[in-house]
């Protein structure tokens, strides 16, 4: 099947028909061939409207095991590895087509984008804070992820000026 171009391999032991690749996202590829993945920081974002910025690579956070699992050839990756507590926290599974996808909720992203903001710039931060009040939002369970990841001085004086 591999020599007819039925499926194609994304890593071994990670296979896809190929009548299926064409409607499968980055992220989605990402996501269903590293195990425990889960979609992270600016992918994230994008994935929830938070940001209007295209992330260049497929940011996703795995627990911490000890062994760095390995890439898929494609899509470009960048893995995070978190304590499994931390891991866990806000995590859901989006219904997506053809696959669903594990990511986190919009108040983690915010929190996540919110603990690494010198790496994007305040700027990339309040527009996805901005979008947040905008949207559906739980401001109680983004204090308490904020809380929990130690961001809640960084994100209060926007919250505060914003809403």
């Amino acid at each position: 099947m591999l020599s007819t171009n039925t499926l194609i391999r994304l890593k071994d032991g990670y296979y896809t028909m190929q009548d299926i690749l064409p409607d499968l996202t980055d992220a989605q590829i990402a996501v269903s061939t590293i195990p425990d993945a889960v979609l992270y920081f600016l992918s994230a974002a994008s994935f929830h409207g938070l940001i209007t910025a295209i992330p260049t690579t497929v940011h996703v956070a795995v627990p911490n095991k000890g062994v760095m699992p390995t890439k898929p050839k494609f899509p470009p990756v960048d893995i995070t590895r978190l304590i499994p507590r931390i891991h866990g926290l806000g995590k859901i599974v989006e219904p997506t087509e053809p696959l669903p996808i594990a990511c986190y909720d919009r108040e983690r992203t915010i929190c996540d984008l919110a603990r690494r903001w010198e790496e994007i710039g305040k700027d990339l931060l309040i527009e996805a804070i901005r979008t947040y009040l905008q949207g559906s939002r739980n401001l109680q369970q983004l204090y308490a992820y904020a809380q929990d990841l130690r961001v809640r001085e960084v994100i209060h004086p926007y919250l505060e000026a914003m809403a």
